[in-house]
């Protein structure tokens, strides 16, 4: 939209430079997913992508791209955030593959990559590799906005199912004549047992 459907890649910036602290996050975010990835934390793994994720949100707000466009003198500026926030998103792609094959290839096309983001190995993401001059396609929603009472509801309603699964059956129970004519309680479960017990052998 502000770009015309191509990545312009600004100048790497110096990362000592406090304004572009959020360049160092996604680097260090790819380290530690695949550390927890390799341990077989995905639970941690998965927080620290959300982190990069909420990282990249707040720097959006925070720069505005969508008021530095409508200033021609602010161009460049415009191009390195634009920059930054599609990088950030190609470290996002690869790094949550494992645990959304799907969504992330989708994530993966509509960056301009080639192929698929399985070939693509977590050790080797480096910033800056983002091609300039790379054409991206025409956007798509990749991660539908959930309804948050609907979502809610149907949580409950799943957990409330698989809790009553685990849950051991109530007993019904009734009586039965014993042979002295008097009555006993019985459960549905005993009386089941009862009848399918072989009949005792005749005496001799």
């Amino acid at each position: 939209r502000y770009s015309g459907s191509v990545i312009s890649k600004p100048r790497i910036p110096d990362e000592s430079d406090p304004k572009y602290h959020f360049l160092a996050v996604a680097p260090q975010v790819a380290t530690a997913v695949r550390k927890n990835f390799d341990n077989y934390d995905f639970s941690h793994g998965l927080e620290q992508i959300w982190h990069l994720i909420a990282t990249t949100n707040y720097y959006l707000a925070e720069r505005k791209p969508w008021a530095l466009a409508g200033e021609p003198e602010n161009r460049g500026q415009l191009a390195e955030v634009l920059y930054n926030t599609a990088e950030t998103l190609r470290f996002v792609a690869v790094l949550l593959y494992p645990v959304l094959p799907v969504s992330s290839n989708g994530l993966w096309r509509l960056l301009g990559q080639q192929g698929d983001v399985e070939r693509a190995d977590p050790a080797m993401l480096t910033w800056g590799d983002l091609r300039d001059g790379t054409p991206i396609p025409k956007p798509q929603i990749i991660f539908p906005r959930l309804d948050k009472v609907e979502a809610l509801t149907r949580l409950h309603e799943l957990g409330e199912a698989d809790r009553t699964s685990h849950q051991t059956p109530i007993e019904k129970e009734k009586t039965v004549e014993t042979p002295s004519g008097g009555e006993r309680p019985i459960t549905e479960n005993a009386q089941a047992q009862t009848a399918a017990a072989p009949a005792a052998a005749p005496a001799a």
